[in-house]
This record gives C-alpha cells, sequence and structure tokens, in this order.
C-alpha cells in the first residue's frame, strides 16, 4: 500500500514538472517569435488591450459631460423657476403703482395739490355705486375723527356738488343725490347770484338726470350751469342738456345732467 502511494505521488510530481516545462517551452517560443518578428506578437497582444482602455477612458469621458450637462440643465430651471416669479413680482408692483398714480391723480383733482382739510372738506372713498343701495343715494366711508354731519354737501372732482349727507353711521355715511327722483333743490340759473339770474327748483329724476320748471318768457339758453343757492361759493349742481316747451303750457322745462358719472366715482369731498 506505501508503495501504491509513493507511485501516486511521483506520478503527479511527474505531470507537474511537465506542465512547467510546457509553459516555459510555449513563452521561449512565444518571446522567439516574438524576437524574430520585431515585436509583432507584443504589439498584437497590446492593440486589443489599449482598445480596452482606449474605450473605457471615452466612455468615463462621456459619463462626465453628461453628468455636467444634467447639472447645467438642473440650474438653468432652478434660475428659469426664479425669474418667472421676479416678473410676475414686478408685475404685481407695477399694477400696484400704477392704481396709486390714478388714485393720486383723482385725489389731486379734487383736493388740490395740498390737502388742508381745515379750508377744504373731508374726503371720503365711495363704498357703493351712484343709486343703488336705495336709488337714488351713495354710501360714503366715514373714519372716528370724521366731523362732517347730517346737511353737509358732497363733492365730486372739479367742485360739481352731488348730493347732501342724510345719514350718520359709524364708519360710513349715507348721501341722498341732487338726481335722486323725487328730491328737490334750490337753485338759480347762471354764474352767480344776483338780480339777473333766475331761481328755481331741481327736482331729481333718477340716473343723474334732474328738471327745472321756470316762467315761459325767461331767456335761458343750452348749457347753463346750475348753481345752488345760499352757498359761500358759487357751486355747480349740473348743466342744462335740453329745454322742452309747450305751446298751451306757461312754463317751460329744463332738463339739467350732473357732469359727474357716478358709476365710475371713488372719492368725494365732504363739507
Amino acid at each position: 500500500m506505501n508503495f501504491r502511494r509513493h507511485n501516486s505521488a511521483s506520478a503527479r510530481g511527474a505531470r507537474r514538472g511537465a506542465k512547467a516545462l510546457l509553459l516555459i517551452a510555449a513563452a521561449a517560443v512565444v518571446f522567439g517569435v516574438n524576437h524574430i518578428t520585431d515585436g509583432a506578437v507584443a504589439t498584437a497582444v497590446r492593440t486589443p488591450a489599449a482598445s480596452v482602455l482606449s474605450t473605457e477612458g471615452v466612455l468615463s469621458e462621456h459619463a462626465r459631460e453628461l453628468a455636467g450637462f444634467v447639472m447645467t440643465r438642473q440650474a438653468l430651471i432652478h434660475e428659469r423657476d426664479a425669474l418667472r416669479a421676479r416678473v410676475a413680482e414686478l408685475e404685481l408692483y407695477a399694477i400696484n403703482n400704477l392704481a396709486l398714480l390714478y388714485e393720486n391723480q383723482e385725489l389731486r383733482a379734487l383736493f388740490g395739490n395740498a390737502f388742508d382739510t381745515r379750508v377744504r372738506g373731508e374726503r371720503a372713498a365711495i363704498l357703493s355705486r351712484g343709486g343703488e343701495i336705495p336709488y337714488g343715494t351713495v354710501l360714503i366711508s366715514r373714519s372716528a375723527a370724521s366731523r362732517f354731519a347730517v346737511g353737509a354737501h358732497v363733492y365730486a372732482s372739479g367742485g360739481v356738488a352731488i348730493g347732501t349727507v342724510s345719514e350718520v353711521g359709524s364708519g360710513h355715511a349715507l348721501v341722498t343725490l341732487f338726481a335722486a327722483p323725487g328730491q328737490e333743490t334750490p337753485i338759480i340759473l347762471g354764474v352767480a347770484q344776483g338780480d339777473d339770474t333766475i331761481a328755481g327748483t331741481l327736482t331729481g329724476l333718477g340716473s343723474g338726470t334732474m328738471t327745472i320748471a321756470i316762467p315761459r318768457d325767461a331767456a335761458v339758453s343750452m348749457h347753463t350751469p346750475v348753481l345752488l343757492q345760499n352757498t359761500e361759493e358759487t357751486t355747480v349742481v349740473g348743466v342744462i342738456g335740453s329745454i322742452e316747451e309747450e305751446s298751451v303750457s306757461a312754463f317751460q322745462t329744463l332738463r339739467v345732467r350732473t357732469p359727474v358719472n357716478l358709476h365710475t366715482l371713488r372719492f368725494v369731498e365732504v363739507r
């Protein structure tokens, strides 16, 4: 039995030696052929390896370029979103400035360049459109410090009187328009009070229109101003828009219109 084991070990050793000799011989042959062919074998071996390494380098470069493109695109998207938000902010700012500009122009037309409430009246904002609740009235704002009371005149831009304060509440006041249906207001026709002016009563019809009945032989013309009676200053209520005469009547009817658009009015002066 020991003899068989010895023979088996010897066989294995012989095989290993033979493999080693074969590898050495193959290596010698390869080196010999490479020497004879001036390095052709080495070149043939290096070329595929170099191609593989070159391909790997190209792929790595493309991967880096792709990563850079993705990062650049994300940065551009963030920058675009930031610019859009800024543009929207600037548009809102411009709209607000435009609204303030229009409001400033309205207030300057109403009060002049100096807002002196000791000389002029008090500013109030329109809270309801002209003649809606109830018909023939407008609701205006009134602060806690406001001094105006029932009976105060209410003016639009240009000093045109549109009505009087009829009710005063907390934070608001009700204005009855001169053009309210059935509303009667003492007036004169002309540019100043005097012997040559015509006195009469202005009666409201609604929708900014009013009428005056005067003697048939009274001389009047279109666009004559209609003024409030018994005021410290010349106060225009409206202008004559048409003159109606009937042959059987001793009076002529003057139709008066207010030059103020009550539906677009935003501020008034109370005094």
